[in-house]
């Protein structure tokens, strides 16, 4: 829990560094509640992780990625109840997990007076491709008090691109805004 503003990445933080994740046997990223009690003008980014500046974000070559029941709850905007990828001023990915197993978001949480991506908000560039099982969003919740709700799996907003391709099986299933 958080009483400042702005608050940015409830379990990792990265603005001038690299985060790799690669060549492990199961990864899990979950249970994470990161909430601010700020007043409601106090933006909230990544209920787990936040990347953003010239970093990457490379979760690669891993048996399993389980990234479920996070949560982000703020008074005034929740940016990805799980991840959020920040503005980069490049055509390059910030985002790069290629050839993992099965990669599972689910449960993850955005909640505030505007949210934006249950799971995942970006506003850089990414790509998850070669995922040799399944790539699944299940049940994921972008939740507004203001009726201001984008993306309950994955919110894209300005330069935001994410390029799903190359996927054994790709699953959408129970996602909510």
């Amino acid at each position: 829990v958080s009483t400042g503003s702005n608050m940015y990445g409830g379990v990792l933080c990265a603005k001038t560094s690299d985060v790799l994740i690669n060549n492990n046997g199961e990864v899990s990223i979950s249970d994470n509640d990161f909430t601010s009690t700020k007043a409601s003008n106090s933006n909230t980014y990544g209920g787990a992780v936040y990347v953003t500046g010239a970093c990457t974000f490379s979760v690669s070559n891993n048996g399993s990625v389980d990234i479920s029941d996070n949560s982000l709850t703020s008074k005034a905007t929740a940016h990805g109840g799980a991840i959020d990828i920040g503005q980069l001023n490049s055509e390059e990915n910030v985002l790069v997990w290629n050839a993992n197993g099965n990669i599972m978001l689910s449960g993850n949480t955005a909640s505030g007076s505007q949210a934006r991506g249950g799971a995942m908000h970006a506003k850089s560039r990414g790509e998850i491709s070669g995922t040799t099982g399944t790539l699944s969003f299940i049940n994921n919740t972008a939740s507004s008090s203001n009726s201001t709700a984008y993306g309950g799996a994955i919110c894209l907003e300005g330069n935001g691109h994410i390029a799903l391709k190359n996927n054994n099986i790709v699953d959408f299933k129970g996602n909510r805004s």
